[in-house]
């Protein structure tokens, strides 16, 4: 049986302004990706599920 990672992905930023702030995400389990200037893409993975579509 085949296993596949999902999860959830945001798009937030390494500022002091209010919106969509990386450490609000961070809090919540959220973990960095990838980072590009103040933008900084964050990974929320859950657990592993069966593939039923194969």
């Amino acid at each position: 049986m085949n296993y596949i990672k999902r999860g959830v992905a945001v798009l937030a930023y390494n500022h002091d302004f209010w919106f969509m702030p990386s450490s609000f995400f961070k809090k919540l389990g959220y973990e960095e990706v990838e980072r590009q200037g103040s933008a900084v893409i964050m990974l929320k993975a859950s657990k592993e599920v069966s593939n039923r579509c194969s």
